[in-house]
């Protein structure tokens, strides 16, 4: 029943504010969204722009900011913030947990001036790595961590153990995850690394493409 007086209110504030306005317009509008029951959302925020830009894509697969750093996984607890470049930006959000992120990313592969690729063409494999900060509402604090991805290998949250798969509400009474938009990063593998630096092959020039597809699911 709150859900019905709310989005009640909501549609007469609309109502109201169009009738006592003292200027003419065409229309005024908004598309209101609601779920009833259970849900998960996942937002990812691609960042495009240029080679000179210090964020996004495209990128120089030579720079120094993508190149493999070994210290990412003896220093894991700083590699939110200080490996690898961020290409995008994501949030996850559920209304009830435990909740497991399935993410697939491919491996870089090299393609043609259309997109397609290149059927002899160098494959290059890379990690993703995803932070988050989410408020955990039994222990009252928030929970930070985040996720390391390897191309080529299906990632599930929940199989690997992280901290955003675990049950916030052992009561059996509905608790969600939120968290804000924090940065996805982007590392070659070592073995990728090594090849692209060791020495100069033409016939590694070119435009690579990936597909990362990521799944929330809950049980």
């Amino acid at each position: 029943m709150k859900k019905r007086i709310f989005s009640l209110a909501v549609l007469f504030f609309i109502l109201l504010c169009t009738g006592s306005a003292h200027f003419k317009q065409t229309s005024l509008g908004m598309n209101i969204t609601a779920f009833n029951g259970r849900y998960h959302n996942i937002i990812v925020n691609p960042i495009y722009g240029s080679l000179s830009d210090p964020i996004g894509m495209p990128f120089d697969l030579t720079a120094e900011d993508v190149k493999y750093n070994a210290a990412v996984f003896s220093d894991a607890g700083n590699a939110e913030h200080t490996f690898g470049r961020q290409i995008a930006e994501w949030s996850v959000h559920s209304n009830f947990t435990p909740i497991d992120i399935i993410i697939d990313a491919d491996n870089l592969v090299k393609v043609d001036s259309s997109g397609n690729p290149i059927a002899s063409g160098t494959e290059f494999s890379y990690y993703l790595f995803l932070p988050y900060i989410y408020y955990d509402g039994v222990e009252k604090d928030d929970v930070s961590g985040f996720m390391i991805v390897e191309s080529g290998i299906t990632y599930s949250s929940l199989d690997e153990g992280n901290a955003i798969s675990k049950n916030v509400d052992p009561n059996g009474v509905n608790a969600g995850i939120n968290t804000g938009f924090y940065p996805i990063r982007f590392m070659l593998t070592s073995e990728a690394s090594n090849r692209i630096h060791s020495s100069f092959d033409e016939s590694l020039i070119g435009t690579y493409t990936a597909n990362v597809t990521i799944t929330v699911e809950g049980n």
